[in-house]
């Protein structure tokens, strides 16, 4: 075990890069960065030792810390593998004058593996996640329980995972900035006493939403909803999204855009299981010449005019003209009809 109470920074200079700390007694971690203490882990392997009883928290974070690059590890089915914070009491309860503060980073090179829960942000915990990847077997990936007005939670970049259950929970102040969460029933749950979720950035698998339970209602003015399959869901600026779809399902909570080869069937998957109403946004006018070369196909959106490429030559006519339907058609064409439309060359 590693007790910092002053200034630390934690490398791996084995040649193999196979060193580790090892937590082997019960209610003891492998890492403890105390009161005010700063601490930098840039190389090694945080674990525990199998051993029946021997559970806790591998990391523990009270000071100042920032995990660069390292690997930490728990599966003793009960803890966290990483807590920053206070988790089981209030440092402040009998001096109200006391600021405790614990701020933590995590940076793209580290990699947190938990059997049972990932990280857990707790009283008067600052974390900042600006990527790596954070996994649990059983339940949270990411638990933001600091229920003080110190703090919060901010996660920018990296993966939050659980392969059983929702990726992360709020029962603070988070904001979701970015990153990538993944659970089979979910990625985020905004506990019932969490104070405030806002997403403004992020990918989504397996969410809901619109409606009451969905998460819609907390991503930021401005911003929606975007996928390909109408089951994980980007959050991106409103504009953006519009522009890459073919299709629009307005939602209860947020507009969700719909784009790729497969968008008109995840449009009406969305639309389905929300009761929304499915707008195109986007077609595609393709061009038949009649065997005279090939004119590659236009994407246009609705209302939106196009300039119509130049008419092949056809042998035996001297006018050839585009016509759309009975309707010959030049310039600039503003398809009638929200459909993928088609023109022939006469």
């Amino acid at each position: 075990m590693i007790l910092n109470n002053g200034t630390l920074t934690l490398t791996d200079s084995s040649a193999g890069k196979t060193g580790a700390v090892i937590a082997s007694c019960s209610k003891t971690s492998a890492l403890r960065n105390g009161d005010n203490a700063t601490c930098v882990v840039n190389g090694g392997t945080l674990t525990r030792a199998k051993a029946d009883g021997n559970t806790w928290h591998t990391v523990e974070n009270f000071g100042n810390m920032t995990l660069n690059t390292c690997k930490i590890e728990n599966f003793d089915g009960t803890s966290f593998a990483v807590t920053n914070g206070w988790n089981y009491f209030n440092p402040a309860a009998n001096n109200p004058s006391a600021k405790p503060s614990a701020t933590m980073t995590v940076n793209e090179a580290v990699v947190i593996d938990a059997g049972t829960n990932g990280l857990k942000n707790c009283r008067y915990g600052t974390l900042v996640i600006n990527g790596g990847k954070i996994t649990a077997d059983e339940y949270w990936a990411l638990s933001n329980e600091n229920p003080s007005d110190v703090g919060g939670c901010t996660v920018k970049g990296g993966t939050i995972e659980s392969k059983k259950h929702i990726a992360s929970s709020n029962g603070g102040n988070i904001d979701i900035q970015g990153g990538d969460f993944r659970g089979p029933v979910g990625s985020v749950c905004a506990q019932n006493w969490s104070k405030k979720t806002a997403i403004a950035g992020g990918t989504f698998q397996n969410e809901i939403v619109g409606g009451q339970d969905g998460i819609g209602k907390y991503v930021v003015d401005g911003k929606a909803f975007v996928s390909e399959d109408g089951a994980t869901f980007t959050v991106a600026p409103e504009d953006e999204a519009k522009a890459a779809s073919m299709y629009k399902v307005a939602v209860e909570g947020k507009n969700v855009y719909l784009k790729g080869d497969k968008a008109k069937d995840a449009a009406d998957k969305v639309a389905e299981k929300y009761k929304g109403t499915v707008d195109q946004t986007k077609f595609t006018v393709t061009f038949s010449t009649n065997g005279n070369g090939s004119v590659d196909p236009v994407t246009v959106e609705v209302g939106k005019s196009l300039t119509l490429p130049a008419v092949p030559e056809v042998a035996g006519y001297t006018d050839g003209a585009w016509y759309d339907g009975d309707t010959k058609v030049t310039g600039e064409y503003t398809p009638r009809i929200r459909r993928d439309a088609y023109c022939q060359v006469d």
